[in-house]
């Protein structure tokens, strides 16, 4: 779960599917270097295994919120991790594999031995069906994964109306991390809530518009069943942002 905090005391809470079919999107319409369609997909379903997850937030007694992705307890996301990734083989086993890698080089996972163990003994299983061709692009994979990953994060958790506490410290400095595995710097700027200027210009189309679903939360719940029964009342929502070329004029920007 993604949990942005907004300005006005409120949260939304974004499915981790849904901000990776962002990145994914994001990956369809990348103009300098047009990618392989399976390395789109990949993309676009790095996060899956959230799927469940995310359906059934477990209450966080700390903040009175689910639990997002960066404190979601660690055995259940490993437990999350293991299925989800076995699932992904049955769609295409590169998939599976670059993955797999990526669950297992976050700050949180790539120390845990025992599961970095599995996942390297999963990963040497796949490797038996994935080509010597695919196999030697699984760096530069990874390395696709992760920038529109973080691009994805930084645009559901950011924005004029994000609070303080919305991102993550190495989230907060567009210039720490835009540079895309093929070269191609981008200047991050937000106009207001609902639109961001990009300058170059990466897309394929002139404009790009991104439905960003939550669902919003007014502020903090008491317990487990509180957060329950609100989260099946509360009904999706759609933020809408756009991306725009940044023209020469500094545009109004707010944090985030």
């Amino acid at each position: 779960m993604l949990i942005r905090h907004r300005t006005d005391g409120s949260f939304e809470c974004i499915t981790q599917e849904h901000h990776a079919l962002i990145s994914g999107l994001l990956a369809t319409e990348w103009a300098p270097t047009r990618l392989d369609p399976l390395l789109v997909q990949t993309i676009g379903l790095h996060d899956n295994p959230w799927r469940e997850a995310d359906a059934a937030p477990v209450y966080d007694p700390e903040t009175g919120l689910p639990h997002d992705f960066l404190n979601y307890p660690t055995p259940r996301k490993l437990v999350m991790y293991d299925t989800g990734v076995s699932a992904l083989e049955a769609l295409h086993p590169w998939t599976a594999y670059i993955v797999s890698r990526h669950y297992t080089t976050f700050a949180g996972t790539r120390d845990i031995d025992e599961f970095t163990a599995q996942e390297q003994t999963r990963r040497e299983r796949l490797a038996e069906q994935i080509s010597e061709a695919r196999l030697a692009e699984s760096d530069d994979a990874l390395a696709w994964v992760k920038f529109f990953d973080i691009a994805s994060l930084y645009l559901c958790l950011g924005g004029p109306m994000a609070s303080d506490d919305s991102m993550p410290a190495w989230l907060e400095d567009p210039s720490t991390w835009n540079e895309a595995p093929d070269g191609t710097e981008v200047e991050w700027n937000w106009y207001d809530d609902g639109s961001v200027g990009l300058r170059p210009w990466p897309f394929a189309r002139p404009e790009l518009t991104i439905d960003i679903h939550h669902r919003r939360l007014d502020g903090p719940v008491d317990d487990a069943e509180a957060l329950g029964s609100t989260w099946t009342d509360t009904p999706h929502e759609i933020r809408q942002v756009t991306f725009k070329p940044l023209n020469e004029l500094t545009p109004p920007s707010g944090r985030g």
